[in-house]
């Protein structure tokens, strides 16, 4: 993929390209980061980004600042560069534990921004896609191979 030096955009274009047939073989950095990203901008605000949008003026609209634009973006870039060095799924869960960890002032002032803009159904939303995407269930780090190895051998024993 081309260097846009906008690793927000990169990891949208990432998924978007994946959305349309280029998958990855194994789980990779953009697949755990980006559902955090879309919960935080919501789907609309990656696509005004994908389409060219000013990303401040989209972190903006949903109670971010620039500030906080170019923290999430540094916490994208060291995410990536840790992956590139060791893309071993301990690696990927230890960057998940900790990028979780600094998301979660963004996602209390996104909630407080929706709270006094938005209906309470998109705060149930919001709500929902946190308990999904925040806080990853460790198995999502295991390997195909072995995780379906533990099912064969849990249902053989007797």
């Amino acid at each position: 993929m081309e260097s846009t030096d906008n690793p927000i955009k990169e990891l949208i274009t990432e998924r978007i390209n994946n959305l349309l047939g280029e998958e990855n073989e194994d789980l990779k950095y953009g697949d755990l980061f980006f559902p955090k990203l879309n919960t935080l901008i919501g789907t609309e605000g990656c696509l005004k980004i994908y389409e060219g949008e000013n990303p401040i003026k989209v972190f903006e609209t949903i109670g971010l600042s620039k500030e906080d634009y170019e923290s999430i973006t540094s916490i994208i870039k060291q995410g990536k560069n840790i992956s590139l060095m060791d893309d071993s799924q301990e690696t990927l869960s230890e960057i998940d534990k900790r990028s979780d960890a600094l998301m979660r002032g963004y996602i209390d002032k996104i909630r407080n921004f929706k709270i006094k803009n938005s209906s309470l159904e998109e705060i149930n939303k919001f709500d929902d896609d946190v308990k999904n995407f925040f806080g990853n269930n460790p198995v999502i780090f295991t390997p195909c191979a072995e995780y379906e190895n533990s099912l064969e051998n849990k249902n053989n024993v007797k």
